[in-house]
């Protein structure tokens, strides 16, 4: 296979993913509003394409179970069928037998071990049972007996580059204007746009072409024909003697608009993203050494022509950088609403499945964050998605009996927070049961009976967040299993995230995410112990104040101290990567104050150096096990800095008195 086909292959296959996205979400919105004619519309077009690009392909067996799916939507859309939750489930399930066929198709199998009698037969048994209303069909043809007679069309078809690329095929207009014509029918090809043979693209259609026929069909009937030739091309469609009925439509700058707005997107694989942002790393650091001799410049030099030209150039430098930074970082970005729609049919099917009624509601879809840090999260916001449905939402007869609408409610909200994002999973279900929880760790031997006496409610909450830890009274498919929370928390703090947990009895419970709008670049100050320079991120950090020995106290076996009548505890940095401490103990020590999962810590450090933007590397060999440094920077001097991570700093809080 040439290097073109199997580019072609890979494109093809991730627009039909997109693809199925978009009719799973069309499906559940008309599941929930029926006689939304728009987004009918947009299923039909969507199905329509999966079918066409199937075709050109060659996935004939997907095009043909494609098909069943489009005449039922064909009579939804026409207003033959009052589609219903039975008509909507079938089509979910075609559309899974399809996503398997696609599957198999990525995998070179063979389509024909698919019996799809099944799924065909279902689909034909809607369209037999729930056929129009036997009135309402005669009075429609009525009204077609008292349309005028014969009428001479006109259509023009130019800038058809797309067509094989969507799915349409020329001769399939053709063949369905000479099935309506009543008389003459001809038609003109014009080739002049053809180049010469080395240079043709296969994927692309030269033709333009011009239709006269005459046909007894209304407008709406020519206008359905070439309803997705529209989209992809200019089409004037014109009536030389006009019946009493449409008026001419003007298909071509709706189709002209469409197309531009398909041009200003290019398909871009994200290693190539990643390359461009490691790239940018790499100047970054060429950048910092710029500033860095910048700055030595004006110890060893006077000033002069010279030095103050290198300086200028070092801060166009630092400028066109961190321009050039921001806006690859912004191509990075992606809306936290490519993971949200993506559980909408996930929330429908355990729904369904556990007999329950759950109105999902998404908040602030269009936040964006890093597409890596996008890709990540899916999985811990779909373990905290199924608890919420399987041990929050009550049955509906549950619901009823305590006062609450039968229909529970979860709510799946993104926001920003500082150089953060926050992401929000809230249910209005039983709430967590602490008293439950508290018994099975003690059960489990995790906590002691009297410790568990003196716990506070955040304590209790956190057991959940132990591996193996499971309150369910019995395994299902949904969970129960025990597997999941320690995995989401673990998988959160991996991207330098936190998680917090808050839950009222019988009022429901909160999950809230707290991500990085990226990994890649942050700002950090550059620390000091013992000489040895560290990273640590700023936005991890809340203030920093200067401390004596005589301010540092004991409290629970922990070095202290006491800031604005709150009680910090605190660590040394040269002791926690087990450096000899060096400083004089009359000196006075900046302590950095940083928040962790709410909790405030004191790091006591010999040197503050100076704030900056850092391209982290992640650490590899030995040191990637290493849970206190999340990775790895190159300043400006080449030498190499280590980046503590502040989520392990708390566990790192030394039990010992000083």
């Amino acid at each position: 296979m040439s290097y073109n086909e199997e580019q072609m292959r890979e494109i093809f296959y991730q627009e039909m993913t997109e693809i199925f996205e978009r009719i799973d979400s069309c499906i559940l919105t008309l599941e929930r509003t029926p006689g939304d004619v728009e987004t009918i519309k947009n299923l039909f077009r969507e199905v329509h394409s999966l079918k066409g690009s199937s075709g050109v392909f060659g996935l004939r067996e997907i095009a043909d179970l494609t098909h069943h799916a489009e005449d039922l939507l064909d009579r939804i859309r026409d207003g033959e069928l009052n589609p219903g939750e039975e008509i909507f489930s079938a089509l979910l399930s075609c559309f899974d037998r399809l996503k398997e066929m696609m599957s198999a198709s990525k995998r070179n199998e063979n389509l024909s071990a698919f019996n799809n009698a099944d799924i065909i037969k279902l689909l034909c048994d809607f369209k037999e049972n729930f056929s129009e209303d036997p009135q309402e069909k005669n009075a429609v043809a009525r009204i077609e007996d008292m349309k005028p007679g014969e009428c001479s069309f006109h259509v023009s078809i130019t800038g058809a580059d797309q067509f094989y690329l969507t799915g349409i095929e020329p001769t399939t207009l053709i063949l369905n204007c000479r099935d309506i014509s009543t008389g003459l029918f001809s038609i003109f090809t014009r080739v002049s746009r053809i180049p010469a043979l080395e240079d043709i693209e296969p994927e692309l259609c030269y033709l333009e072409f011009n239709f006269n026929f005459v046909s007894t069909s209304a407008i709406k009937t020519i206008n359905e024909i070439f309803e997705f030739a529209i989209e992809v091309s200019s089409v004037k469609i014109t009536p030389n003697s006009t019946p009493a009925t449409a008026p001419t439509p003007q298909a071509s700058q709706p189709a002209q608009a469409a197309t531009n707005d398909t041009n200003d997107f290019v398909r871009l694989k994200k290693e190539k993203l990643d390359q461009l942002m490691n790239l940018v790393g790499e100047l970054m650091t060429m950048k910092n050494l710029f500033v860095h001799l910048s700055n030595k410049l004006e110890d060893v030099l006077p000033e002069n022509d010279m030095t103050k030209d290198f300086k200028e150039g070092s801060r166009n430098l630092t400028h066109l950088t961190a321009r050039l930074q921001e806006n690859v970082m912004n191509a990075r970005m992606v809306p936290v609403g490519t993971v949200f729609t993506k559980y909408t049919r996930l929330i429908r099917d355990i729904a369904k499945k556990l007999n329950k009624k759950i109105d999902l509601i998404i908040e602030g879809d269009e936040t964006e964050l890093d597409k890596t840090v996008s890709e990540a999260i899916g999985d811990p916001v779909m373990h905290l998605i199924r608890n919420s449905i399987d041990h929050g939402i009550e049955t509906p007869k549950v619901r009823k009996e305590r006062g609450k609408s039968e229909t529970g409610a979860l709510l799946l909200k993104a926001s920003y927070e500082g150089n953060n994002v926050k992401l929000i999973i809230r249910d209005d279900g039983n709430g967590i049961d602490l008293e439950r929880v508290k018994n099975k760790a003690i059960s489990l031997g995790i906590v002691t009976k009297e410790h568990a006496a003196t716990l506070s409610n955040k304590d209790i909450i956190d057991f959940i967040f132990h591996s193996g830890f499971s309150t369910a009274s019995e395994i299902t498919d949904v969970s129960g299993r025990g597997v999941g929370m320690d995995v989401v928390r673990n998988n959160i703090r991996k991207l330098n995230g936190a998680i917090f947990v808050e839950t009222k009895a019988g009022q429901g419970t909160e999950f809230k995410i707290i991500l990085p709008l990226s990994l890649a670049v942050i700002e950090a100050l550059l620390i000091g112990a013992n000489e040895e320079i560290y990273a640590l991120p700023q936005e991890a950090i809340t203030e920093i104040v200067r401390v004596e020995k005589k301010d540092v106290v004991n409290l629970n076996h922990r070095p202290s101290i006491q800031l604005r009548g709150e009680v910090i505890p605190i660590l040394r940095l040269n002791e926690v990567v087990t450096l000899k401490e060096s400083r004089d103990e009359n000196q006075t020590n900046p302590v950095i104050i940083v928040q962790i999962d709410n909790i405030k810590v004191g790091i006591l450090v010999d040197t503050l150096y100076w704030r900056e933007q850092i391209m982290i590397k992640p650490l590899g060999g030995f040191l990637t096990d290493v849970r206190l440094f999340t990775g790895a920077c190159i300043m400006g001097n080449g030498s190499v800095v280590l980046v503590l991570e502040p989520k392990e700093l708390y566990h790192a809080l030394p039990q010992t008195q000083l």
